[in-house]
């Protein structure tokens, strides 16, 4: 049987989860490619699963700026519109090879 953790033990917790910082942004570079600067989220959402609880949108990471919408959309955007353009241009040359090989067009 599990016991329930003290009032103030998990107030304690919650305040000892919170971060100063981007973790992403702060990890040197063998943290960033092993992930371990993800380490406080697990450990945190193994302290709530033992709890009975689940992760909120309040204990996940804050991302890095380059991952905001403002700065992806506007890439994704263009990528879009790219590859938008390149999938109409594409059209005429199926239809090309379909009139060279004497079959009708699937398009």
């Amino acid at each position: 049987m599990t016991e329930e953790a003290p009032k103030d033990k998990l107030d304690t917790d919650e305040k000892s989860f919170q971060y100063t910082g981007i973790p992403e942004d702060e990890a040197w570079l063998p943290s960033q490619l092993l992930y371990s600067w993800q380490r406080p989220l697990f450990r945190r959402a193994n302290q709530l699963q033992r709890k009975g609880r689940a992760l909120e949108q309040d204990d996940l990471l804050p991302l890095p700026k380059i991952d905001h919408g403002d700065a992806i959309g506007p890439k994704f955007e263009k990528a879009w519109q790219k590859r938008a353009t390149q999938a109409a241009s594409a059209v005429p040359a199926v239809k090309k090879l379909d009139d060279l090989k004497g079959g009708e067009s699937h398009t």
